[in-house]
């Protein structure tokens, strides 16, 4: 069944990663913490705090080795981790756009919600539409492709939306732009 985003909870959630031999080498946690909808929030910490592995969590993609993540205070069990992190739009530090098109989205010029993102993005001038697969053509720098990256995470519709480390690699005058303009629409959007 698909969930409605209301809150997530991490209740004493704990990561541990261990070498071949089964020691443990690097864990995170405790952590205990609450996103509610309509929340923005930013981690911040040196290299080797566990931004990324809470990321990896948070997403679903790492399952906490004590602890329990929560979707609006019920347990995310084992076999519930894919519905949970379908309910998510992440894009990562090494994210990837693919050149064919998955979903049933339709990206096309004709796409009128789709061609305000692309101007919010300010990439009108960029993007090129191969109408026949039915995709845009990716052959942009690092930081406009993870800007149409995020107007594909905002075309699923998802509550929540991960953003790892996504201004590093915007130029100084879009890092302010993002947080000044883009961060408050995904706001007011309820995302």
């Amino acid at each position: 069944h698909e969930y409605e985003f209301d809150s997530i909870k991490f209740k004493d959630v704990e990561y541990q990663y261990t070498n071949a031999e089964g020691e443990k080498t690097f864990s995170l946690g405790p952590l205990n913490l609450e996103i509610n909808k309509g929340e923005t929030i930013f981690v911040i910490g040196g290299n080797g705090s566990g931004k990324s592995t809470f990321v990896n969590l948070l997403s679903g993609l790492y399952q906490p080795t004590e602890g329990g993540l929560y979707l609006n205070d019920t347990i995310v069990s084992a076999n519930d981790y894919p519905l949970y992190s379908d309910q998510i739009a992440a894009i990562f530090t090494n994210n990837h756009l693919f050149s064919e098109n998955y979903t049933d989205l339709k990206i096309d010029a004709k796409n009128e919600y789709l061609m305000e993102l692309v101007n919010m993005m300010e990439l009108s001038e960029k993007v090129k539409f191969n109408e026949e697969k039915g995709t845009i053509e990716t052959k942009l720098s690092k930081g406009q492709q993870k800007r149409l990256a995020l107007i594909y995470a905002i075309l699923e519709e998802k509550s929540l939306i991960i953003l790892d480390e996504w201004a590093a690699e915007q130029d100084p005058y879009f890092r302010n732009y993002f947080y000044e303009i883009i961060v408050p629409y995904l706001k007011s959007e309820g995302r």
